[in-house]
């Protein structure tokens, strides 16, 4: 809902991309709302999954292909050997006004 009320005055259909996508439940949280929704995944067996129930799964080379309103990134940078580039990648292909979110954990136990 912040998001989305960070874009309630850009009058557009809002495109987001799930970076990192799982099983593709932020997508289909983000579908319900209205949003034009892509995600990519690493998982064959989730890419298909994710397929099957609607979600516009696109590869990593495809991403420059697309600007995006929004680029969710949940519990995914910390797993990334070079978390800059991939964000620099990532960025090229905002909107203008556009966000990305990224999402770590805390590292408190480490």
């Amino acid at each position: 809902m912040t998001i989305l009320d960070y874009f309630k005055n850009i009058k557009r259909e809002l495109k987001f991309l799930d970076f990192g996508m799982d099983w593709g439940r932020w997508c289909l949280m983000s579908k319900a709302f209205g949003c034009d929704v892509y995600g990519t995944e690493l998982s064959e067996s989730r890419i298909k999954y994710g397929q099957s129930i609607g979600i516009n799964v696109i590869d990593w080379d495809e991403i420059s292909n697309f600007e995006f309103d929004f680029i969710n990134t949940e519990q995914v940078f910390e797993h990334i050997t070079s978390p800059l580039e991939i964000l620099k990648y990532l960025s090229h292909s905002l909107k203008q006004h556009g966000l990305i979110k990224i999402s770590v954990p805390d590292g408190g136990d480490i």
